[in-house]
């Protein structure tokens, strides 16, 4: 049985993702902020709900080492991010640090977790959802924009 990692799964891609990879028959780890108010996903066949905050680097070492000493891991899905909009001068630095934080430093610590394993193992995938807003602009989201052009340079890089 195959197993996906994956992060930010309390809504949208993220739950679609792991509702789609259960139905396929993988071991699916998924990871949000606050499972505990989660039902519907916990309840699908070979799913495992953790906790993880990607802001949070010590989090991220113990909820990705807990799964790897378990079984291999198969694929790395980075899915978890938000955006941010506004006029930049009206960010505030901790909304700004919260959004790069997530969107772009979450990315690359959950995958620098991954990388000893996949390499260890000859094997593994890494999936990154980044976003239009790495590839272009709209007004109003600079920060977001900032976090995402990060994330899709960063993944070409280690690519």
């Amino acid at each position: 049985m195959s197993t996906i990692f994956i992060t930010g799964t309390s809504t949208g891609l993220g739950r679609a993702a792991v509702e789609l990879f259960s139905a396929k028959g993988w071991r699916v780890i998924a990871t949000m902020r606050t499972p505990e108010e989660e039902t519907a996903l916990g309840e699908l066949p070979g799913v495992t709900l953790k906790q993880l905050d990607v802001t949070d680097p010590d989090a991220i070492v113990r909820v990705v080492a807990d799964p790897l000493a378990e079984e291999p891991v198969d694929v790395l899905f980075n899915n978890a991010g938000y955006g941010l909009a506004g006029p930049f001068e009206a960010a505030t630095d901790e909304q700004i640090v919260q959004n790069i934080t997530t969107n772009l430093l979450g990315v690359m610590r959950v995958t620098k977790e991954f990388i000893p394993h996949f390499r260890e193992r000859k094997s593994g995938v890494i999936l990154t959802t980044t976003s239009i807003g790495g590839k272009v602009t709209m007004p109003f989201n600079s920060v977001y924009h900032g976090a995402k052009f990060g994330a899709e340079g960063w993944s070409e890089g280690l690519s």
